[in-house]
């Protein structure tokens, strides 16, 4: 937690809007660094908001950032809550997601909590299915067992060598919306033509359509 209170507000100062939801309980306020005007804590025993992770009571499209602390531990089913993460964030809305690190040493020696948990790259792909674009990512808490400064020392090392075995992992994602273009009518050029025959004037030559070259045969 002392790891999370440091790394947080460095990520979360980036994001703006109006509305901000954390999804689960912390020790401390992280969405404070956010540049938001209302947070609020959802979780289902002891939030501000109650409401489970899987059906979120926000309106589609009206969050503007959320951080998601252990989701994957937490969530009966984590891919439904993922779904309601992308169905209630704003088209390039941020995501923070918070996780334990399969792959760490701590892991492979069982001294991280036995709880159902995902590497960077499978939380990566299934966000990339959903449309989301990740941005950056930090690892840390490598050696969380020695004091300082020897932790300081580690933490800088693990940094520098072998990033992907810290014990836990912040992962920023955008969420993209692609563009629609818009194929147009073709009542402009019908109106061009008729403002032109109450003229009296010669109507200004256009591109025929596929009807109109029928009809000219």
């Amino acid at each position: 937690m002392r790891w999370l209170e440091q790394v947080l507000p460095s990520l979360l100062h980036e994001s703006v809007g109006f509305y901000a939801i954390q999804l689960g309980l912390l020790p401390f306020s992280p969405l404070s660094a956010a540049r938001v005007r209302w947070r609020w804590v959802v979780a289902p025993q002891g939030g501000e908001v109650l409401a489970r992770y899987e059906q979120l009571p926000f309106a589609s499209n009206s969050v503007d950032a959320l951080l998601a602390p252990f989701l994957w531990s937490l969530a009966g089913d984590p891919y439904a809550a993922l779904r309601e993460i992308d169905r209630v964030l704003v088209p390039e809305g941020r995501l923070y997601w918070v996780g334990f690190n399969p792959w760490s040493p701590l892991a492979w020696c069982q001294r991280l909590p036995a709880l159902p948990t995902r590497s960077v790259p499978e939380v990566r792909d299934a966000l990339r299915l959903l449309g989301f674009e990740t941005r950056a990512g930090r690892f840390g808490l490598y050696t969380p067992w020695l004091r300082d400064p020897w932790a300081q020392r580690a933490e800088w090392a693990g940094d520098r060598w072998v990033p992907a075995l810290g014990s836990l992992y912040v992962l920023e994602a955008i969420k993209r919306v692609a563009g629609v273009r818009l194929i147009e009518p073709e009542w402009r050029q019908q109106l061009n033509r008729r403002a032109a025959r109450l003229a009296g004037a010669t109507p200004v030559p256009t591109q025929p359509t596929n009807r109109e070259e029928i009809d000219g045969r």
